[in-house]
């Protein structure tokens, strides 16, 4: 069986009461949600599974898992982009931005991945994406 985030749990489920869809809080909420999912025994299975994926099969079926996990956050991204919230940005760019330190960091097993981590990480990441943004 495989086992999923429930959707009330993630960040992209939670309605916004601000302006704002996509803050820098609730990117880091996603990173750590991510970081706590991949130190599960599941997310541990699935790490190990994506690395020697190279059947058409198997890449389909681990794609749909990751996808079904960070949709919502994508059209939370894509709607603040639109709104100018956030500079134009593809949202697959900015959640492989975000989610490859968190990927690293759990995955060499050296130390636990903090809130610190996600903070830093998404304010780098958010402050690239704002100073080289196109000016209209």
């Amino acid at each position: 069986m495989i086992q999923t985030y429930p959707p009330e749990k993630t960040i992209a489920a939670q309605p916004r009461t601000g302006r704002s869809l996509v803050t820098n809080a609730d990117l880091v909420d996603f990173l750590v949600a991510l970081a706590g999912g991949l130190e599960t025994p599941f997310g541990r299975t699935l790490e190990q599974t994506i690395q020697p994926a190279r059947h058409t099969a198997t890449v389909q079926a681990l794609t749909k898992i990751l996808d079904q996990r960070v949709a919502a956050m994508r059209r939370r991204v894509d709607i603040a982009v639109e709104r100018g919230e956030l500079p134009p940005v593809d949202s697959s760019f900015l959640g492989e931005r975000i989610s490859g330190p968190v990927h690293l960091i759990v995955n060499r097993g050296m130390r636990s991945f903090a809130r610190e981590d996600a903070e830093r990480i998404v304010g780098v990441v958010l402050a690239g994406i704002r100073a080289t943004a196109r000016q209209p």
